[in-house]
């Protein structure tokens, strides 16, 4: 059977269209949004990081930038820090605050120093 008129207009997909649905997937559909700035290469980190984590691209000083995103802030901290990594948080700033309250509780337990419990409004998200 054949509709009496088109339905839709075939379109060409994009280009690189794996890379469309993973730059979807894999940062914008999360409440905090980051690219990072990873010292390896992008074949080094695609080796650490699972399909769909996000897009990376390579940069000019040989390292690679990883968009990605996370509803938690302290997920997204404890991501980044378990691929053993050196890595610039570009954005969004309060991943950068929350990396600074984790260094500064990592290094307060590093030196035995106790460190008073938290209460669970000031703990990151």
């Amino acid at each position: 059977m054949v509709p009496n008129d088109p339905r839709f207009e075939p379109k060409e997909p994009p280009e690189d269209a794996l890379t469309h649905v993973l730059g979807g997937i894999g940062s914008r559909a999360w409440r905090y949004q980051a690219r990072i700035r990873l010292a390896a290469s992008v074949e080094a980190a695609s080796s650490l990081l699972p399909a769909g984590s996000g897009l990376l691209s390579p940069s000019d000083d040989g390292g690679c930038l990883w968009e990605t995103g996370s509803d938690s802030l302290i997920d997204l901290a404890a991501y980044i820090t378990r691929l053993d990594l050196d890595f610039t948080v570009e954005s969004p700033p309060e991943l950068r605050a929350c990396l600074e309250r984790l260094a500064e509780r990592f290094t307060a337990a590093a030196a035995g120093r106790p460190q008073p419990a938290a209460d669970a409004a000031q703990r990151p998200e």
